[in-house]
């Protein structure tokens, strides 16, 4: 059953399951939660702000700034243990701890043992949708977030639910905007390469990347910089097979023979001043 703050704070046991607050009474602001035993899950958030160690940044750089007589934790309710969770979306949203503002909640932290309702999901799904933050509450979140490790079974559901949910056309524009002319390092290049190494792509991906691809040219920059990249690359037997049978029945035009010509020309030219023996192709292609 449940009970208010003033009756729980005075009878609830360390066993006693509900949602809690740990309230800033300096500023206003609360990070709001839910735990089966108060007593634990107090001496372990108490324990990681004094070691400065606590997984929530916001919180912990409050309590390095008021100090810890500044806080105290409060219990807003008793319930049983189907109820946590509706309880906790509830509380959140009442004491509006979402809200940097008012707030040191990133986001509702759902246990295992939480389940939330479908009509407590649907609120929830409606306060968000349209709601923009501004660049202050980004910037905010961005620096709350640096340094913060992400799980690889986190990494998997995030992939997950993006693949689930698609990308607007729109959103993806903008997403082509952002890269655009953006210079990536070579650390960055590694993990990406490490990262789709293996990787098999789908023929419906494949396509896409084709479709996207048509009437689409690289600039001199970008074909000066796969061909050094393709210089001394080695084609495996299996790969010359591929490429042989995508290539059985594909009618060149005049231009596109010319220069394959010219480029043929080029190779021979810088053969010849780099004193390599110039040899026949290796690999004759059947265009007709």
């Amino acid at each position: 059953m449940d009970i208010t703050p003033d009756t729980a704070s005075r009878t609830h046991s360390p066993r006693t399951c509900g949602v809690y607050q740990i309230y800033n009474k300096a500023s206003g602001k609360s990070y709001v939660g839910a735990t089966m035993t108060f007593a634990v899950r107090w001496t372990r958030h108490r324990s990681e702000l004094r070691h400065g160690k606590h997984p929530n940044v916001h919180l912990q750089r409050a309590w390095s700034l008021y100090g810890e007589a500044a806080f105290e934790f409060r219990v807003l309710c008793l319930c049983s243990v189907g109820d946590l969770g509706d309880r906790e979306a509830v509380l959140i949203a009442q004491h509006k701890a979402l809200n940097w503002q008012n707030g040191y909640n990133h986001r509702l932290q759902v246990g295992e043992w939480v389940q939330l309702s479908q009509e407590t999901r649907d609120k929830m799904s409606r306060a968000q949708q349209g709601k923009k933050d501004s660049e202050e509450t980004r910037q905010r979140k961005s620096i709350a977030l640096t340094g913060h490790p992400v799980t690889e079974e986190t990494r998997a559901k995030l992939r997950s639910a993006g693949k689930r949910r698609g990308i607007s056309a729109e959103t993806g524009a903008k997403i082509s905007a952002a890269n655009t002319g953006k210079k990536r390092t070579e650390a960055t290049k590694a993990k990406m390469r490490v990262a789709a190494t293996g990787r098999v792509l789908s023929e419906e991906t494949k396509e896409k990347i084709r479709q996207a691809n048509l009437g689409k040219k690289a600039s001199q920059e970008a074909r000066a910089k796969m061909s050094a990249a393709r210089q001394g690359r080695k084609m495996s037997d299996e790969t010359r097979a591929k490429i042989r049978a995508a290539a059985t029945g594909r009618v060149l035009s005049e231009e596109t023979k010319e220069k394959i010509r010219q480029a043929r020309l080029k190779r021979i030219a810088l053969r010849k001043q780099e004193n390599e023996p110039v040899d026949q192709p290796r690999m004759t292609l059947p265009f007709q």
